[in-house]
């Protein structure tokens, strides 16, 4: 599982965008919004990021990528295929502690050159109160004891062991919404 190290104490945005490239496929895209994502001249300055991508391959995995030199988070993607989300419940009902701030991810499992480290989990979503998606990555219900809180609209959650076991999209507009529901299975 993915590690995080610290929370840096951070004023972060995040850019989300959520698209239909057609029926039954949804991607989610959210990347934190930085000097450098604004300015396209300083895209050679940028390290290559590293990848920790987790699900089972029967669609395209959750893709989670963080600054290679010093572990900052910079983007998740989410591609929603073929499936109908609805309200479930996937946290146990205690209250965990909340951080806000940019994760800051450990790097140690990537070898040498390694780019990406992928993990055969089956991520589970679920629409959950005030309009937020949750998708968690072990079966539930899933004990957190931590979410960072990276913008109004990004939370990861955290176990015990700091690892990273599930995040939130909060804030999701009625127009996302309907966006969303392009993932359900065609009727054929």
């Amino acid at each position: 599982m993915l590690e995080v190290l610290e929370i840096e104490q951070l004023q972060t945005k995040v850019a989300r965008e959520i698209t239909s490239p057609a029926q039954g496929v949804v991607l989610i895209n959210c990347q934190v919004v930085t000097d450098e994502t604004k300015d396209e001249e300083n895209e050679a300055d940028l390290s290559v990021p590293l990848h920790w991508r987790a699900g089972d391959w029967s669609k395209p995995p959750i893709d989670i990528a963080l600054d290679a030199d010093t572990g900052q988070f910079q983007s998740l993607q989410l591609v929603l295929q073929d499936e109908t989300i609805g309200r479930t419940t996937l946290l146990s009902a205690e209250m965990a502690a909340s951080s806000e701030g940019r994760p800051i991810f450990a790097r140690t499992a990537w070898r040498n050159d390694e780019r990406y480290i992928d993990e055969r989990l089956q991520p589970t979503q679920s629409w959950v109160e005030h309009g937020s998606l949750l998708v968690v990555f072990p079966l539930p219900p899933v004990q957190t004891t931590q979410i960072c809180q990276v913008d109004d609209s990004l939370a990861f959650l955290l176990n015990e062991q700091n690892e990273v076991i599930g995040f939130r999209l909060d804030h999701i507009t009625s127009e996302e919404k309907r966006t969303i529901r392009w993932a359900a299975p065609s009727r054929t």
